[in-house]
């Protein structure tokens, strides 16, 4: 039994071929041009890419909620996306073939979780965060993603929550510039999103702000994916930037525990992944995360483990291989 999985990215779609030994066999990917891209071309480029790949399962994830088949990728710009039923597009090129669309974030959360806890994962809870391009995660319960109205499950990074307070501590002088974010969903400040609108209003309204001279002539995506690299250099003006990030993710984190507090919280996403980066800068982004998480929680969820994937960036597309298998078993 062989699966083709792929995790559709808001930056890049990656695919994979899984093996009957729960193995990654074979790789590929290409950009997801999030801006333009249509379904059909999108469609096409999957197809192309697998190639000569032999499977009999195509499992996908998804940065969208997953409404009665169909999906509205909010990251993906091109009117076709809308209440797009995704599975029907892929039959029509596969149409002998089991497909499943699952969100990226139940997927990337449900294969930390069974990665974390092994054969004890369907004896815990766990709340999963991954910040890459958007904020995705999931809350799995007993061993199982957690879900409710229509299938809807949790979309974290559609929240909003106070952060004037942060914005002032971190960014001191040039805070005016952005204070205007306030009510902005998580995932528009806190991930790569967030790194994007906020050098573009600190380069074009700041008076004299570093990133001025450090990113003249380099595009704000350039510039953006740049940013973490300056912060694992020690670079002040990026880590005080990452840092308030960081504070929103671990204030996001208090205000779901009191929901739900979990066994353990498990992080994932570009930002803790140490393959980009370091295992330096992974274990002070945990640390800042982690503090204000302590800040604004209630007491009784103070000494909740926060804790990073060993999946990094693969977890989302692990996850899909995960839920194929239960699917199939």
């Amino acid at each position: 039994m062989r699966i083709a999985i792929i995790d559709m990215g808001g930056t890049t779609t990656q695919l994979a071929l899984w093996n009957p030994k729960a193995q990654i066999v074979e790789r590929s990917s290409f950009p997801t041009k999030a801006e333009s891209i249509t379904v059909k071309q999108w469609r096409e480029k999957i197809f192309a890419h697998l190639g000569n790949w032999e499977f009999s399962t195509i499992s996908i994830a998804v940065p969208s909620a997953v409404v009665n088949g169909t999906i509205s990728p909010p990251n993906l710009k091109h009117k076709s996306w809308k209440d797009c039923e995704l599975a029907s597009e892929i039959k029509k090129l596969e149409e002998n073939k089991p497909i499943l669309i699952t969100n990226d974030g139940d997927c990337g959360g449900l294969w930390a979780h069974y990665d974390y806890f092994r054969d004890e994962a369907k004896e815990f809870s766990s709340i999963y965060r991954a910040a890459g391009t958007g904020l995705g995660g999931t809350i799995v319960h007993s061993g199982k993603i957690l879900a409710g109205h229509n299938g809807i499950t949790s979309e974290p990074g559609h929240q909003q929550i106070p952060y004037n307070d942060l914005l002032r501590k971190y960014l001191g002088d040039y805070a005016y510039c952005i204070s205007h974010w306030e009510g902005r969903k998580v995932e528009e400040v806190a991930c790569l999103a967030g790194l994007k609108l906020a050098l573009k209003t600190l380069i074009s309204v700041a008076v004299e702000h570093p990133f001025q001279s450090e990113f003249r002539g380099t595009s704000i995506d350039n510039a953006a994916f740049q940013i973490r690299g300056l912060a694992n250099k020690n670079n002040q003006e990026a880590k005080s930037l990452i840092a308030f990030q960081l504070k929103v993710l671990g204030r996001e984190l208090a205000n779901s525990s009191m929901h739900l507090p979990p066994n353990t919280f498990i992080l994932g996403g570009g930002l803790f992944d140490e393959r980009e980066t370091s295992k330096e800068f992974v274990s002070w982004a945990v640390g800042v995360l982690r503090d204000q998480y302590k800040i604004d929680c209630k007491p009784e969820a103070v000494d909740i483990p926060i804790v990073v994937t060993k999946a990094g960036d693969d977890a989302q597309l692990l996850g899909a291989a995960q839920m194929a298998m239960n699917f199939l078993n």
